[in-house]
């Protein structure tokens, strides 16, 4: 199945990258201003690591980069089945969609999991729901 591509809403909101639940150890801090959105980018190269995004709302976008040295990695929602995606590319590319979701009003949690290599996360940005 192809890779959902899905623009940036105009409702969303930019969530900043040391906003996930990232344990500490497992995942470092990186800043570059040109290459990630706001200069801040966390990375992992510990297979198993985990990072959450708990959020309420109805639709969520993970951005990163791919890169040479990338593997693969799972998405989920909810503890609902993981998708897996490749963050590899020969050459760098930053700020890249690599996760999209559309989900049912409510309190929801995005769980990512490095399976081999290494993954980056730039930001998140998520449709807030209304009061």
């Amino acid at each position: 199945m192809a890779a959902v591509v899905k623009p940036l809403d105009q409702r969303a909101v930019i969530v900043e990258a040391d906003s996930p639940t990232c344990p500490e150890g497992a995942w470092l801090p990186n800043t570059n201003s040109t290459l990630y959105t706001n200069g801040s980018y966390w990375i992992t190269d510990t297979n198993g690591a985990r990072a959450e995004l708990a959020f309420t709302g109805t639709e969520v976008w993970f951005y990163a980069d791919k890169n040479s040295d990338h593997g693969t990695f799972n998405a989920m929602i909810d503890d609902g089945p993981p998708t897996t995606i490749l963050g590899y590319n020969d050459q760098l590319i930053s700020q890249t969609l690599l996760f999209y979701a559309r989900v049912e009003p409510g309190e929801h949690v995005l769980s990512l999991v490095n399976l081999d290599k290494v993954l980056g996360i730039d930001y998140f940005a998520c449709v807030l729901q209304s009061p």
